[in-house]
């Protein structure tokens, strides 16, 4: 654009002089054009199912921010992890991926690593095993196929015994595993299995009714505990517990109740965490567990 303007000089450069018209150009700036998206934060490392919300500050040509500018969001890795169109992303697998907030041509991005965090590790041995899981398992964690689906079974069932039909029962993948239940399952090979915890600080610890005959249990605590105190809300109900040494595929030594001899029959042997095990009941009774 071009201006005209009066200027009055003298030989001095003073405005006591002549006048004389002169032409001055003059550029309007271009209007602000959208350069850059920035992704906030640039990094979040999360457990699996725990959610990040991002934020994104959208950029001109001169550095400024500009409002009002629309994202359209989406995850590299949606099998790690996903991302809504709010800019909130939910973690599902172990993994990375790159999150990016996308305008046109123009894009910002962001890293996410998941991983996964457990509370518990159930160990499986090669051949058969007698297990259990010592607390409630998490939502969507709890399933037969989310603890045991990378488990090579070689084609074998995976079983939980009925006491009160007498009868085994095939698990289906979408089964609970719940605490207190003895599970019988076949690893082809050795294998640690990592698994989280309902951490709702309402919950109530697990029971689970006992029929008169052989019942498969397991300890509903983490660690350790006395056969004694770990049955002793059906005292007067059990007479023989046995746990299985998945190690040497073989019975333990039978723990009797009210043994006090201070062998491997005295009731004061523990239990352990993570293992299952058959336990008498001379008459029906309920079990509750020692921790939620």
């Amino acid at each position: 654009m071009k201006y005209c303007g009066l200027i009055v000089t003298d030989d001095d450069g003073d405005t006591n002089g002549s006048a004389k018209w002169v032409n001055v150009n003059a550029t309007t700036a271009p209007p602000p054009v959208l350069t850059s998206i920035e992704v906030s934060p640039q990094t979040a490392t999360l457990n699996i199912t725990e959610t990040q919300q991002f934020t994104t500050t959208a950029k001109d040509q001169y550095g400024n921010t500009m409002p009002g500018i629309i994202f359209t969001w989406s995850s590299s890795n949606t099998a790690t992890g996903v991302i809504n169109q709010n800019g909130l992303f939910t973690a599902n697998a172990p993994g990375t991926t790159t999150v990016k907030a996308t305008n046109s041509s123009i894009n910002g991005t962001a890293s996410v690593i998941v991983i996964f965090k457990a509370d518990y590790t159930l160990f499986l041995a090669t051949g058969w095993n007698f297990v259990s899981i010592p607390k409630k398992l998490a939502a969507g964690n709890n399933t037969v196929e989310a603890v045991f689906g990378d488990v090579n079974r070689s084609s074998h069932s995976i079983f939980l015994y009925n006491t009160s039909t007498a009868e085994w029962n095939v698990m289906n993948l979408t089964d609970e595993v719940k605490p207190l239940d003895g599970i019988w399952i076949y690893s082809a090979e050795s294998k640690a299995i990592p698994i989280t915890f309902d951490n709702d600080p309402l919950r109530t610890p697990p029971t689970k009714i006992l029929y008169n005959g052989w019942n498969a249990i397991g300890l509903s605590d983490t660690i350790p505990t006395s056969t004694n105190d770990a049955l002793s809300p059906v005292e007067d109900e059990w007479t023989f517990l046995i746990g299985f040494d998945a190690i040497n595929q073989q019975y333990q030594t039978t723990i009797i109740n009210n043994n006090h001899d201070g062998d491997e029959r005295d009731e004061g042997n523990p239990m352990n965490s993570g293992l299952g095990y058959w336990v008498y009941m001379k008459e029906d009774g309920e079990l509750a567990g020692l921790s939620v």
